[in-house]
């Protein structure tokens, strides 16, 4: 019973619409996928947050990490998280985030949020009204990608009007540098921005947020008391900004996804920025890479249900314009990725589940 009723709660992340089309597909899934393993059901829950505030055009990192430690706190379990604290897919390394952390996250934002306007989850922008600028992309961004460093050719720009349609959370959109192209029938846009995932809190707030979370885990042992609190830190560091960033965007294959890539992010980490959502039967993979990459390999696990992969697919591209698109039609898992130099040298690899 508790395991329906987390399993429901992990399904709301979704949009109401589809919630009506698949959401009993999803939690029967959900619960014949990890039948017999506690830590692979808390896993799939977290994705299912993950992936519902995705496909809903989620403009942020905190709103994904209090989902995912709601169902945490609710179990009694430890996630697997990445060191951004936003996925609960591996990237690299994995930190593993006891669910006292997560708790008092969860608890910190929730006292900073009812403490003022101002520190609450910054709304959707109004239709229309994103901001547009002539100018090129800062440093910080043309430095990590050559693609930036050049405004888009004719064939690959996007109206200004096009933009607007997208609805993304950005603000000074680079108009002349922001491109567009079609990778087996789906199409993506690039977007490089001032701002991107909406605005920052005020500092105040976020001085509020680390004090909040002092006090939550104050009753721990010394060292894990430390080691939390450098975690929250770092969490915070990546919401504060700076916001510039780029907004990857899929649509096509029956779902829009975007993925919000500030520069604190990439900085973090460049390799977990994959983004494009999907659906029972397909998968989007949208990768912005840095300089040093040129090709990467995407592999997919077999599946039985809701995919259909019968045998492991291994799949590689080479990388144009910083970009790496997968577009896999039958799998419902996203792939493990591995990212290799002009020579072969890997540079890093992701590991799916």
């Amino acid at each position: 019973m508790i395991r329906r009723r987390l399993g429901s709660l992990a399904v709301r992340a979704y949009p109401r619409e589809t919630r009506r089309v698949r959401g009993a597909e999803m939690v029967d899934t959900l619960f014949e996928r990890s039948e017999d393993s506690h830590r692979e059901f808390i896993r799939d829950c977290a994705s299912l947050v993950t992936a519902g505030l995705r496909e809903r055009g989620y403009r942020g990192g905190r709103l994904a990490l209090v989902g995912i430690a709601l169902i945490a706190s609710a179990s009694g379990a430890v996630v697997a998280l990445t060191a951004g604290g936003t996925s609960p897919v591996a990237t690299g390394v994995l930190v593993r985030v006891p669910t006292a952390w997560l708790r008092a996250n969860q608890r910190a934002i929730t006292v900073v949020f009812r403490h003022g306007v101002l520190c609450r989850v910054e709304a959707a922008p109004r239709a229309g009204s994103t901001q547009l600028l002539e100018g090129q992309p800062t440093t910080a961004l043309s430095s990590m990608f050559a693609v930036l460093r050049r405004p888009a050719p004719a064939g690959e720009r996007v109206s200004a009007a096009r933009l607007r349609q997208l609805h993304v959370d950005v603000q000074g959109i680079y108009v002349r540098y922001a491109r567009q192209g079609v990778t087996d029938g789906i199409t993506y846009y690039m977007i490089p921005a001032t701002s991107v995932g909406g605005v920052p809190m005020p500092d105040r707030c976020y001085a509020e947020q680390l004090t909040a979370f002092e006090h939550h885990v104050a009753g721990l042992p010394p060292q894990q008391r430390t080691r939390a609190v450098t975690w929250e830190r770092k969490l915070i560091e990546q919401n504060k900004g700076p916001r510039d960033g780029v907004v990857l965007v899929t649509a096509g294959g029956g779902s829009t996804g975007a993925e919000y890539l500030t520069v604190a992010r990439l900085r973090a980490n460049p390799w977990n920025n994959a983004g494009g959502g999907g659906s029972n039967a397909i998968t989007k993979t949208a990768l912005l890479v840095p300089d040093s990459v040129a090709s990467v390999t995407a592999r997919y696990a077999a599946q039985s249900y809701p995919g259909r992969v019968p045998r492991p697919v291994e799949v590689t591209r080479r990388v144009t314009d910083n970009l790496a698109i997968f577009v896999f039609r039958g799998a419902w898992d996203p792939p493990s990725l591995t990212y290799r130099s002009a020579t072969g040298t890997v540079l890093s690899s992701t590991v799916h589940g």
